[in-house]
């Protein structure tokens, strides 16, 4: 495929890779050590993720913003964030970003009024923090962790 402009955030992965791709598409601190991830590897990530999601069953719907799956990610910046963010708009979904510091309350409006699917999170702090939300917001399926 050739691409002269990317027209969606994903495709500039593409873009790199056209190009020859690039060592360090992708720096994050984990564990106390640089990593660096090359484009190739972050494109390999994003396109598993997308596979992972699509088997849950996740879709763009009809296309509509009302129909189009809702995944919601409560994270600290990490790649994951990336990745899943990536991963979700390839495939036609949304991704509903929530702070960290929310409080459960307003976790549970936004999970209700966007009818989120299914819920990112990036410790068990959190997760925590959703067993006083989860009985009272019917759409979520299921809960992923980054760290497990």
């Amino acid at each position: 495929m050739h691409m002269n402009k990317p027209h969606r955030l994903f495709d500039c992965i593409d873009l790199q890779l056209e190009k020859g791709g690039i060592e360090g598409a992708l720096v994050a601190k984990e564990n106390g050590q640089w990593r660096k991830y090359t484009s190739q590897e972050v494109k390999n990530i994003v396109d598993k993720l997308s596979a992972g999601l699509l088997s849950l069953g996740v879709s763009a719907g009809d296309m509509t913003v009302e129909g189009r799956d809702k995944i919601a990610l409560i994270s600290k910046n990490r790649p994951e964030w990336v990745f899943l963010d990536l991963a979700v708009q390839q495939i036609g979904a949304v991704l509903i970003p929530i702070y960290p510091t929310a409080i459960p309350t307003d976790i549970t409006f936004i999970f209700n009024d966007t009818a989120v699917k299914y819920v990112f999170i990036n410790e068990d702090d959190l997760y925590e923090k959703l067993k006083e939300v989860l009985p009272n917001t019917p759409s979520v399926k299921d809960v992923f962790s980054f760290e497990r």
